[in-house]
């Protein structure tokens, strides 16, 4: 990396970094245990619940028509910085739906929120196009598992902080006051991720050299496509991405609820219990941001899939008689593989996706998972109803809704394993040399990374 770049990443990599600790409030509440407590709260069906989880998903095909327009400005920072301060600004809105839901019923409550949601995850669309895209040009390809890496530690850092504290305020408060603890939680999250803002709009611009586009936006779009068709190697990530989506967003988006309503944990024991998830992926992110720098993202994102393809697997035998050993052994592998699994998704679709035809690549990418996965949640929660009290008995285990659903969960996120064998990635080490680091080195990488966070304490962020 040239000293030039150097200077340039290491002048807001504070920024970078103080916008995360920020930010990462918001998304404590609203994609942890929390906003399946709150619809469990309002009385919504396994169904409705699957809805809810299905809306970011179907909000994603917008993707194709909103890179059309991101695309008429060269200036990614912008389109991000803006969309995100109303993004931000609509989820304290959201506060207004525990309210609305006290004095109207609750079911007044949960249309409320889901078209407040709804509009939420459309204008997340396009932060999902709009931030890459600007990563991408403003931080160096060989140094982004690096610097992504440890932003992502951090972020972790807020996520298990911040979980526990609301889950103490939660248990504290749900019971007696459970419409306004739930409306203070929203109303919170959101004030901290408008200040972030602050941090956000310091990051430098992207150097864009182009100007606007012109032409029809049908024809735009399906060019878009097109190209994206044609390039085989790419589709096998998309293949990957779609399929490997279904399974996860099928059963995973009962996780949660199962253990709220089975196995009634309160959210104090859940939010420790996905601690260890954090703590697991924050100590091992620089050991994957290593590997990817070293031997590329296709290896790791292999080994990653085929280990978080057996999760499922340990939810299917998990119980009230045995919660205590094996949810912690399930996050403890979920935490370590999905800090390696992320990083190389991210990695690699900036890596294959063409420099000039990014933002193309990356909706077309979107669209085709939204496509694949809109309704994943919705046929999840329909296989709970259908199934319902009834029980079968399977050699020596008994399985219901939750253990069908979790097998079967398992399967789908197997199968998309044959696309990434199939990928080209330039550059790239042997899968077979990856998994023998992982499972011999892991608890070095594990350690190595215990003690950089302990160091992360005692250090200024300059």
């Amino acid at each position: 990396m040239s000293v030039k770049n150097n200077s340039k990443i290491q002048s807001f990599y504070g920024d970078f970094i103080k916008e995360a600790w920020v930010s990462q409030w918001l998304p404590v509440v609203r994609d942890g245990v929390f906003l399946s407590a709150f619809f469990i709260f309002l009385k919504a069906t396994n169904v409705e619940i699957g809805f809810a989880n299905s809306i970011p998903v179907f909000m994603a095909l917008l993707a194709p028509v909103f890179s059309y327009y991101i695309g008429q400005f060269p200036d990614q920072k912008k389109i991000t910085v803006h969309t995100a301060l109303v993004q931000r600004i609509l989820w304290m809105v959201i506060c207004l739906a525990p309210v609305i839901a006290y004095f109207l019923g609750n079911r007044a409550g949960m249309t409320f929120f889901l078209i407040l949601f709804a509009v939420y995850s459309a204008l997340m669309v396009i932060i999902g196009l709009s931030w890459p895209a600007w990563m991408a040009e403003i931080i160096p390809e060989k140094e982004r598992g690096f610097y992504f890496s440890r932003r992502n530690r951090y972020a972790s850092l807020i996520v298990l902080a911040g979980g526990f504290i609301f889950a103490q305020f939660m248990d504290t408060w749900k019971k007696d006051y459970p419409y306004t603890a739930f409306s203070f939680l929203f109303l919170f999250s959101g004030c901290l991720a408008v200040l972030g803002m602050s941090y956000l709009k310091k990051l430098p611009p992207p150097d864009a050299s182009r100007g606007k586009k012109t032409g029809p936006l049908f024809v735009e779009v399906l060019g878009s496509i097109k190209n994206s068709l044609k390039d085989k190697n790419f589709m096998n990530l998309v293949c990957f991405n779609a399929v490997w989506s279904f399974g996860m967003l099928y059963s995973g988006a009962f996780g949660n609820v199962y253990l709220i309503r089975e196995l009634k944990l309160n959210y104090t024991e859940m939010v420790l219990y996905n601690a260890i998830a954090t703590v697991c992926g924050m100590t091992t992110m620089t050991f994957w941001g290593r590997l990817l720098d070293r031997y590329g993202n296709k290896p790791v994102l292999i080994v990653c899939e085929l280990i978080l393809s057996t999760t499922p697997l340990m939810w299917a035998v998990l119980s009230i008689r045995n919660y205590y050993y094996v949810l912690p052994l399930i996050w403890f592998v979920a935490g370590i593989c999905w800090a390696g699994l992320s990083l190389a998704q991210f990695n690699i679709i900036l890596k294959l996706a063409p420099k000039k035809q990014r933002l193309a690549y990356l909706s077309f990418n979107t669209f085709v998972v939204t496509i694949a996965t809109c309704f994943a949640p919705v046929l999840g929660g329909y296989t709970l109803d259908l199934i319902g009290k009834r029980e079968y008995i399977f050699f020596i285990f008994t399985l219901g809704a939750f253990q069908i659903l979790f097998v079967a969960g398992a399967i789908m996120r197997f199968l998309p394993v044959v696309f990434l064998f199939k990928l080209k990635e330039p550059r790239v080490g042997k899968v077979s040399e990856v998994a023998k680091i992982v499972g011999t080195k892991i608890h070095q990488g594990f350690f190595e990374g215990f003690i950089e966070l302990v160091e992360m304490f005692k250090m200024k962020i300059k």
